[in-house]
This record gives C-alpha cells, sequence and structure tokens, in this order.
C-alpha cells in the first residue's frame, strides 16, 4: 500500500506543549493555549471567547453560545439568561412537548410578557401593573387584574379557606366562602355569593374618615347604592318611581322596594317600623297628662 503521508498509530508520541500556544491558522490570531494549571484557553481572531477548566466550560464577556438545541439538566447563570422575544406560536420559553406553550415577548422595550398555551394568547402581564387572563388588553385599564370567562356561566372568582366547611356542596365547594358570579347567563350584571356555617353570608362594612349629617338629596352616607340606567353609550339618573333598591324574601320574591323618588314599597302584614323625629309614645303620655284633669288617673292610663 503506497504511504498517504499519514503516520500509522503505533508512531504516534505525546508531546508536551508546557504552557505553549498551539497556533490554528495563518495569522496566528486563534489558539489554543494551556499556560494556566488544568485551565485551557481559546482564542478565535484575536479575542479570548472560551475557557476550560475542570467540569466548566465559559463563553467569556462579548461570546456567544449559539445551538439549535441544548440539553442540560439544570442551567446557572451567573448574569442574564437572554432569549429571543419569541411569538405566541413559537414562545421563547417553551417545553419540549408542547413548543407553542409559553413565555413569549414582542412587543419592543414595552414591558409586556405574554403567555400563549396551543398557540393562543392566554396570559398579559404589563410593566404597569396590569394582568389579564384569557384576554389581551383592557383600554380602561392600567392596573388592575381582566379576567375574561369567555361564554362561561359558572364561578369567574372563588374565595377559599381550610377553616370552612359548610357542607353546601350543591351550590360551591364546601372551603368556598365566597364567589363571584354573572348575575344573568345572557346579560351579565354581578351576583356575589357569601357562604357561612354561621348566620353572616355577606357583611357589608364601610371605614370612613369623615361623617355627614346632612339629610337631604346632597347627603352622602357611610354606605351608598346608586343605581344607574344606560343612555346611548353613556349613563343617566333612575326615572321618576323606579325600582332602585330590592330585599328578596321566601322563594327569592321581592318583599322590599325603596324606589328612585324615595317612597318605601313592602309586603308586609306589620307596621313598616318608619323611624321619625320624635318618640310617638312619649307625646301620647303627655298628651295624656295635658289633656285629663284628673291627674291621680291620668298616672294609672298608659300607652306603653
Amino acid at each position: 500500500m503506497p504511504y498517504l503521508g499519514v503516520k500509522p498509530a503505533a508512531e504516534f508520541t505525546s508531546n508536551d506543549l508546557n504552557g505553549a500556544q498551539l497556533i490554528l491558522d495563518a495569522d496566528a490570531d486563534t489558539t489554543i493555549t494551556a499556560d494556566t494549571d488544568d485551565q485551557i484557553d481559546i482564542r478565535i481572531a484575536g479575542a479570548d471567547d472560551f475557557q476550560f477548566t475542570a467540569n466548566t466550560f465559559t463563553a467569556q464577556s462579548g461570546s456567544t453560545i449559539a445551538a439549535q438545541a441544548v440539553t442540560a439538566t439544570t442551567i446557572t447563570p451567573s448574569g442574564q439568561l437572554i432569549c429571543s422575544d419569541g411569538s405566541v406560536s413559537a414562545p421563547s420559553i417553551t417545553f419540549e412537548a408542547d413548543l407553542n406553550t409559553g413565555l413569549y415577548h414582542d412587543d419592543g422595550d414595552s414591558g409586556v410578557i405574554r403567555v400563549a398555551m396551543d398557540g393562543t394568547e392566554r396570559q398579559l402581564w404589563t410593566n404597569g401593573g396590569m394582568v389579564a387572563l384569557s384576554d389581551t388588553s383592557n383600554a380602561n385599564m392600567s392596573t388592575g387584574i381582566t379576567i375574561n370567562q369567555g361564554a362561561a356561566d359558572n364561578i369567574i372568582i372563588a374565595l377559599k379557606s381550610s377553616d370552612v366547611a359548610h357542607g353546601m356542596t350543591g351550590q360551591l365547594e364546601t372551603d368556598s366562602y365566597g364567589h363571584i358570579t354573572k348575575a344573568q347567563a345572557a346579560s351579565g350584571g354581578v351576583s356575589l355569593i357569601g357562604a357561612t356555617e354561621g348566620t353572616q353570608g355577606v357583611r357589608i362594612r364601610p371605614y370612613v374618615t369623615t361623617e355627614d349629617t346632612t339629610k337631604g338629596s346632597t347627603g352622602q352616607s357611610a354606605c351608598e347604592i346608586y343605581g344607574v340606567v344606560k343612555s346611548g353609550i353613556s349613563l343617566d339618573t333612575l326615572s321618576g318611581n323606579v325600582n332602585a333598591l330590592g330585599v328578596l324574601g321566601t322563594s327569592g320574591h321581592t318583599q322590599f322596594i325603596v324606589d328612585s323618588d324615595g317612597d318605601v314599597h313592602y309586603d308586609g302584614t306589620t307596621n313598616a317600623g318608619a323611624w321619625d323625629d320624635y318618640d310617638d309614645v312619649e307625646l301620647l303620655d303627655t298628651f295624656r297628662s295635658l289633656t285629663i284633669t284628673d291627674k291621680d288617673a291620668a298616672k294609672n292610663i298608659s300607652f306603653r
């Protein structure tokens, strides 16, 4: 067999470079050096790009490791882990078995992080503090939480506690002490449900720092209910004699109504028990004392 210029394996010998550079290109700016114990430095085009030490491979400052795929049990960056912005169909942080589910950022420097699931945007976080679930925007919100329930008619917010076990599982889970749903499935509105093992299902307790004693149309109260009606794309006050507040009783029927004129309507067999400016019994006692001439007999008659 003719000799091809390659030595047989038996003729190769080890060489001790003793820290010298191994030059790899014609202009001598791409080299491998081992001038430090247990360390190998790689220089490419005159720049110190990479370094090997025991169990560690380091890309030096200004260098980049580009790969089609990286398999690792743990990645521990000493600085920032920088990913591409990505898109809803190809998130920048994703999962091996579901490549269109993960986190991405596609708004330049606007500080928006989005969550994609199966190629559809499901969550949004903005630098202003708005969080959107199953929605992508809310023109009327800067900071807050927006939840889009889609066509679902069940609970949109649930409150739970391990201290609670009311047992009303036909309506909600036993550790749920409150939830919010739509009042009407097709038209909206808010229904607030409170569930308890005791006697108070819902308690509204306003805390105020200023009191108002004005008795009139301009008076303000610690707790207020204000009903308005749609007018075009805006709102208007309720018309006269319109039901403004109702209390439901037996079988969900309305038992008590306050209308927009301030009139009270109730379905009951007892007196309304309305408060007035004076104590009626004291007035009757005084009237009796003034009109009966026999004072001893007056003392034995009482309207109480």
